[in-house]
């Protein structure tokens, strides 16, 4: 009976268990990849390259937690405590698939990291068209069950009436965001994994401070739609930065097989 502390203790506690579990797994000698204290000295290099692959996403939690501030902020001033309620309820269904994109952008990174380093070009572009095709297929049909069962997905976090009207129609407007997210999330990974870390940061920040910051803001209050106009903002930066991130990889293809054909 700890209420909302309990909440915050459990995610403490949650944190320890997996950090332990994982210390555990990789203080095991039979396995292959194990802690060994001949490794544990500094290399500059080595350490320069982990940071400069592991800015984009560093970067992408810097900005999410921003957006999250800029859209709790205006949805507070448009909706009340129930508009940051909905919110803090849509928010948590985003998260939950659009984890499952991340995973499977990171899955498909060793894969297309391997294949582009060994230069097998086909089998880099299998590897990038079959995660796309799946992320797509699987957010597309993520966005019709939201659309069609919007109603008992919010009734499984609340039955307040005004809180449930606004969390339902924020997340059919949202939903929209899920099938260009998932080719957005999938292609930026993917010049992360090809050592363009330049490319993925500034793809993933255009998105998210270019494109949803301004919207936030420019839809409720010069276009006057309000709250409406905060949801609206979410799909439709995705959208824009679904388009630009499309066309800078068709690019990069192109380049790619002018490239071939000199050599």
């Amino acid at each position: 009976r700890l209420g909302i502390k309990g909440a915050s203790i459990s995610t403490v506690l949650s944190q320890i268990v997996g950090l332990l579990w994982v210390v555990r797994l990789f203080c095991v000698k039979s396995n292959k990849v194990h802690f060994q204290r001949k490794y544990f000295k500094f290399n500059f290099q080595l350490s320069r390259k982990i940071m400069k692959l592991g800015t984009p996403p560093f970067i992408l939690n810097l900005c999410t937690a921003s957006i999250t501030i800029a859209l709790i902020n205006r949805m507070g001033f448009y909706g009340g405590d129930f508009g940051v309620g909905a919110y803090g309820i849509v928010s948590r269904i985003y998260m939950l698939f659009s984890m499952m994109i991340i995973g499977l952008s990171i899955g498909m990174q060793p894969i297309i990291g391997y294949n582009f380093g060994a230069s097998l070009t086909e089998r880099v572009d299998k590897a990038m068209n079959t995660g796309v095709t799946i992320a797509f297929a699987f957010m597309f049909s993520v966005f019709l069950l939201c659309e069609i069962a919007a109603d008992p997905i919010i009734r499984l976090f609340s039955n307040e009436i005004a809180l449930k009207d606004i969390a339902i129609a924020g997340l059919r407007v949202c939903a929209w965001t899920f099938p260009v997210m998932s080719m957005q999330t999938t292609i930026t990974n993917f010049f992360q994994s090809i050592g363009k870390p330049k490319t993925c940061i500034i793809l993933s920040f255009i998105r998210q401070i270019v494109f949803l910051i301004p919207l936030i803001f420019l839809l409720p209050e010069i276009f006057g739609l309000g709250l409406d106009g905060v949801w609206l903002s979410i799909p439709l930066a995705d959208l824009i930065a679904c388009i630009l991130t499309v066309a800078v990889y068709m690019r990069y293809k192109r380049q790619q097989e002018l490239t071939i054909k000199m050599i």
